[in-house]
């Protein structure tokens, strides 16, 4: 069994470091990290590419926008088993209503604020 542990927007596996003390040493753990300000579409796509490659089930536990890319990719790999996530906005964040169109004019390559809105194709999918 693997274990894939993807971590909140701007976090990292240094957040998830206390999980290594208590592991069976049977299960292997594997970080995904990504960059939050890209598209998340492209991050779910890669993503995708390496979980089908892996010959095991796959669990996942995902924190935040993790839990989004998450059961996004529950519904594209068929060896993913169970999903575990804390604190993951599937509505959508109110907040980025409004900084969407901020975001646009002060950093308009940085999708975080659109990954997250509520009329995100992605999130509305999962409902």
């Amino acid at each position: 069994m693997k274990l894939l542990i993807i971590p909140g927007a701007y976090s990292s596996y240094i957040s998830w470091r206390y999980f290594n003390q208590d592991m069976p040493k049977d299960v292997e753990q594997i970080f995904l990290d990504y960059n939050p300000e890209n598209l998340l579409e492209e991050t779910i796509d890669k993503f995708e590419k390496q979980i089908n490659l892996i010959n095991d089930d796959v669990i996942i536990a995902a924190h935040s926008l993790g839990g989004i890319i998450a059961l996004n990719l529950a519904k594209r790999c068929s060896n993913i088993k169970r999903i575990i996530t804390v604190a993951s906005p599937f509505g959508g964040l109110i907040i980025s209503r409004w900084m969407v169109h901020i975001s646009m004019i002060m950093t308009p390559m940085n999708y975080l604020w659109r990954n997250t809105h509520p009329d995100n194709a992605l999130l509305t999918n999962l409902r």
